[in-house]
């Protein structure tokens, strides 16, 4: 009492005092976290390859053989509370998201770092841009190594598209699609090149070679004029080869040439200027606010089915809106007298504009609905027939409402889906739609692929173009068994209406016959439909290009993005990533759904001028409207 503990002792040697008072031995005395005074490691992070968090149970904070309150345990308990705390400060310093520290590399790296001991010191920035990302690079490729054997018997497809980086770089993406998921090949520095036709005609040769033809179905890009030339070109020199415009830039332009309809158009500028006003003043936001739980969204001006996004949320905010016009408080703000505050109460209260915006929303909802199905990296090339067939006759049924005679759908809607679905449509969509033991369940309203003339000439087209004469003389007889089912499984024909609907491509495993049928069945059942596994690496560049982090050059980005790109598709193929603690660790349910994260990323293109430049359609690309009121959009 009265006397002071020693300021200049560190952890270690307390404990090693305390061992030495109580006479205790290193092997019945609990080691200091980060202490190597033990010669072992912690009990907490034996026999686990990624640690175990000491966040998630009490129990296993406390160190085995601690006695309760003992001087050991309140220095341990405190040597924990001060890593927590500095872990506290990393992540709040640099912006991460709380989401990362569910992250099993993130645990990892906390195993390691224990088990190094307290002389380790922590890697610097050069360090983490050169070796160490150069060992990682090494590393992933090596894990890469498994999915590429699939790329033998499920075939793959050369997804290629366009960009600009921060420094204003011509990009150009080259993603290899297969049915483990998209796997990043490289990003091409196109600058001081001409990007004509022969250009990309050789980038995708250049693709096709080293990922094998033999392993390659299709090459995916934009319907634009370049790309199409190009893709002609890849055809004519590998016979098997198809090109396939995205199906989802094909459903946007369609979507945009809706948008264009006089009346459509109306619609949607009226409910841009009602959202910009309330959004634009502090005033009327806060307002708002009083009335509603939900926010208004602001689609990225890039992203697709912008307009659809923009009506579907505004319509569910009819009622706080007509509520919020009538109130005094609404009618004392100073902005509400003004010729533009007049318009937006004209607007909000005018039933007809409610009426029109929901019809025009019950319209295009079948196309965003196709756009969102072929927004994925899953294989879907033998659905989008489907697809699109099924949304035409839900937009026919959407405009009957108010038409019965369908004058409004034979003028405008059928000849802009008509125009899109040809450039889209091509001979492989027809084979891989017709070969798809799912559709040839009998349905009402529905004929099989069999006897869809379209169907069956589509698909003899793809024949010819794939096989010798000899050979698409053989898997056209094996496609007819196949539609009769003649020397197969009695249990073939049952299982069409449960496993194919889920999993075509394991009922062609199961069931089909030895021949050539089966193994075209199943590549073609595992290939997208759209480019968008190439643009979401757009994202991932923009997060490695932010002026708010350090820039990096070509190849060393190239290098950042496959591992990055390889680490998510490895972890998201584990159970425990769908398992708590690791649940979706990658996606932060705490982040307002996102824009742009900079508007200094350029994503348009250079040389490479597409129809349209993005292709996300995820949830996440669309942004509350937050405090920021007085932005402009």
């Amino acid at each position: 009492r009265g006397v002071g503990t020693c300021k200049g002792l560190s952890l270690e040697q307390r404990a090693e005092m305390v061992r030495i008072f109580n006479g205790n031995t290193t092997d019945n005395v609990p080691e200091v976290r980060g202490s190597t005074l033990a010669g072992k490691p912690t009990n907490t992070l034996a026999g686990s390859s990624f640690g175990v968090s000491e966040v998630e149970s009490r129990g296993k904070r406390k160190a085995v053989g601690a006695a309760p309150n003992s001087v050991v345990d309140m220095f341990d308990s405190k040597a924990r509370e001060e890593a927590d705390d500095a872990i506290g400060k990393f992540f709040y310093a640099a912006g991460i998201p709380f989401n990362v520290a569910r992250s099993p590399y993130y645990k990892e790296a906390m195993a390691k770092v224990a088990k190094a001991g307290t002389s380790y010191v922590p890697p610097g920035d050069t360090k983490l841009r050169t070796t160490i990302l150069d060992r990682n690079y090494s590393k992933v490729n090596l894990l890469m190594e498994e999915m590429k054997v699939t790329w033998v018997s499920h075939g793959c497809s050369i997804i290629m598209d366009g960009w600009t980086d921060i420094r204003h770089r011509p990009l150009i993406n080259i993603i290899v699609s297969c049915k483990d998921g998209p796997y990043f090949l490289r990003a091409i520095d196109c600058s001081g090149k001409r990007k004509d036709v022969e250009f990309q005609y050789q980038i995708l040769k250049d693709a096709i070679e080293e990922v094998g033809p033999s392993n390659v179905v299709q090459v995916v890009t934009d319907a634009a004029y370049v790309c199409r030339a190009a893709g002609k070109l890849v055809e004519r020199e590998y016979r098997h080869i198809y090109w396939t415009p995205c199906c989802v830039h094909a459903m946007n332009n369609a979507l945009k040439d809706i948008g264009k309809i006089q009346w459509v158009n109306q619609i949607v500028t009226e409910a841009r200027d009602v959202q910009k006003f309330i959004c634009n003043h502090h005033t009327s936001l806060a307002l708002f606010r009083n009335f509603s739980k939900k926010e208004f969204l602001k689609p990225v001006d890039t992203r697709f089915a912008s307009y659809f996004i923009l009506l579907e949320r505004m319509s569910e905010l009819q009622e706080p809106l007509q509520i919020m016009i009538m109130t005094q408080d609404w009618t004392r703000w100073r902005e509400s007298k003004t010729d533009q505050g007049k318009k937006v109460k004209e607007v909000v209260l005018r039933e007809t504009f409610w009426v029109d915006m929901k019809y025009i929303i019950s319209i295009i909802a079948p196309v965003f609905s196709v756009i969102k199905y072929g927004d994925s990296n899953s294989p879907n090339l033998g659905e989008i027939y489907e697809c699109i067939d099924s949304m035409l006759g839900q937009m026919k049924a959407a405009i009957r409402v108010r038409d019965p005679t369908l004058e409004f759908y034979n003028e405008h809607i059928q000849p802009i889906i008509q125009r899109r679905w040809e450039k889209l449509n091509t001979p492989l969509h027809m084979a891989a739609y017709a070969l798809n033991p799912k559709w040839y369940v009998e349905r009402p309203g529905r004929v099989v692929p069999l006897d869809d003339d379209e169907v069956k000439k589509g698909l003899m087209k793809a024949f010819k173009k794939m096989y010798t004469p000899q050979e698409a003389s053989q898997i056209r007889l094996e496609w007819l068994d196949f539609t009769e089912l003649d020397g197969y499984k009695t249990s073939a024909k049952a299982d069409r209406v449960t496993i194919a609907q889920e999993k075509p491509v394991s009922w062609w495993r199961l069931y089909g016959l030895s021949g050539l049928l089966r193994p075209l069945a199943i590549r073609l059942l595992s290939q997208v439909s759209s480019s968008s596994a190439s643009e979401r690496n757009w994202s991932t560049y923009g997060w490695i290009h932010s002026v708010k982090r350090n820039r990096l050059t070509s190849a060393r980005a190239e290098k950042l993005v496959v591992v990055h790109s390889a680490l998510r598709l490895i972890d998201r193929k584990t159970p425990e990533y769908k398992q708590t603690p690791a649940l979706r660790w990658d996606v932060d349910p705490e982040e307002p759904r996102q824009v742009e994260e900079d508007n200094t990323v350029q994503r348009g293109l250079i040389g490479l001028t597409f129809e349209d430049e993005d292709a996300s359609t995820n949830e996440e690309e669309f942004m509350d409207i937050a405090s920021d009121a007085d932005s402009d959009f």
